[in-house]
């Protein structure tokens, strides 16, 4: 069996979400108010991202150096990795997050081996931050790196995909994923809905169930 496994990185690969950390040390007032918004369904993911985005006052350099040294990887996700690439399976770390500071914080764990799909920073004339999405859904506007997407692409090639998560842009790739480990706000929504997910905390929880569930799922 072809596996291929898809993790999302702000609040899944890191222990905390980096967006966040980074509004709250960046932000100007108002970005609170967003989120709300976008839990409410004012706003999709895209609209609340750009919003959001826009309102850190940082430097390309304050981001980089914030990222490395304020950022923590969730345990054994490093471990993870290294079990995955002896298997043989592919990893792709999936985000609405940015190149900005996903790169730094990768980079600064020494994480190898795995494919990126993200949205890219880039400023306007004024200096804010923009995002580009390089991985939209054509057909849908809501997000704007579709994950799900990338699991149907997968699941096209042949593969039995693997969809680790936590928050609410996991939920559409977690509904056509073959298997979930899911957490937090991932995790009571799935639940709500009656489809199978595995519970975690932390990547040593996932690769205790790995080859017993992977195996025979």
């Amino acid at each position: 069996m072809d596996v291929a496994v898809v993790v999302d990185f702000d609040g899944t690969v890191t222990e905390k979400a980096v967006s966040y950390m980074l509004l709250e040390r960046y932000g100007r007032p108002g970005w609170r108010d967003l989120d709300r918004q976008y839990a409410e369904g004012r706003l999709t993911a895209r609209e609340v991202i750009a919003l959001q985005f826009s309102m850190i006052d940082a430097t390309d350099r304050e981001i980089d150096e914030f990222a490395r040294h304020h950022v923590q990887l969730r345990p054994g996700f490093l471990e993870f990795v290294s079990h995955l690439r002896g298997l043989g399976y592919p990893v792709a770390i999936t985000s609405e997050g940015l190149d900005i500071y996903i790169d730094p914080v990768l980079d600064e764990n020494s994480v190898e081996y795995v494919n990126l799909f993200y949205n890219e920073a880039r400023r306007d004339a004024d200096g804010r931050l923009v995002p580009y999405y390089p991985h939209p859904d054509m057909d849908c506007e809501e997000c704007g790196n579709c994950k799900s997407g990338l699991v149907k692409a997968l699941q096209k090639d042949g593969n039995y995909v693997v969809f680790i998560g936590n928050g609410r842009t996991d939920v559409c790739p977690a509904r056509g994923a073959n298997m979930v480990f899911a957490r937090d706000m991932l995790a009571r929504t799935l639940e709500e809905e009656g489809k199978p997910f595995i519970l975690f905390e932390d990547f040593h929880d996932v690769m205790e169930a790995w080859d017993s569930v992977v195996a025979h799922g």
